[in-house]
């Protein structure tokens, strides 16, 4: 008899099933270290990075959502008769705001790097100036006014200021969109 013939049915199993997980950690292993290697070459670190429209799409994303949550933190007034019905704690919105700002600054790092023309980097530097104008006139004094319970400031600075801060923002945006949808994806 063989080796494998003097053990019980128990030591089989166990045996199978040992040479079974060394046989899937060995193919496991190949495979981690054939896309790694494949991760690391110029070929897939472009195909990685994000297209243009998806990168501007987030850009105005993360600003909507900046521009929703100031909305958010102006309807805490306590003389708002929906005041008991907002759910998310006025603590919780800023650093949202921040998170949200430093992801797009991050984007638009990104999106700065990549090759441009005179034409893009011109529109870019646009949208990057009327968004720090949406921040800094906007966004920024909207928080600090209802920090400080000063609601009547926080409506006031929310529709006289960050408002049109934020269309001219997104009319910045509209044209990136458009420009980049006018140009063909380059295979």
């Amino acid at each position: 008899m063989t080796l494998i013939g003097n053990f019980s049915i128990k030591q089989r199993i166990l045996l199978s099933m040992l040479i079974l997980v060394v046989c899937i950690a060995g193919i496991s292993l190949t495979v981690m270290n054939g896309r790694s290697a494949t991760a690391n070459s110029p070929e897939t670190a472009m195909e990685e990075r994000p297209e243009p429209r998806v990168q501007i799409a987030r850009m105005f994303d993360l600003a909507s959502q900046n521009r929703k949550l100031a909305l958010i933190a102006v309807q805490y007034d306590p003389r708002n008769s929906e005041y008991d019905l907002i759910s998310q704690p006025l603590s919780s919105l800023r650093p949202q705001v921040e998170q949200n700002l430093e992801e797009l600054d991050q984007i638009t790092q990104a999106f700065l790097a990549s090759n441009l023309t005179v034409q893009d980097q011109n529109l870019i530097n646009r949208v990057t100036a009327d968004h720090r104008t949406f921040v800094e006139k906007g966004l920024i004094p909207v928080f600090e006014a209802v920090e400080r319970d000063q609601f009547d400031e926080a409506k006031e600075v929310f529709y006289r200021q960050m408002e049109p801060a934020f269309a001219r923002y997104r009319s910045g945006i509209d044209s990136l969109e458009q420009r980049y949808s006018d140009v063909a994806p380059q295979n």
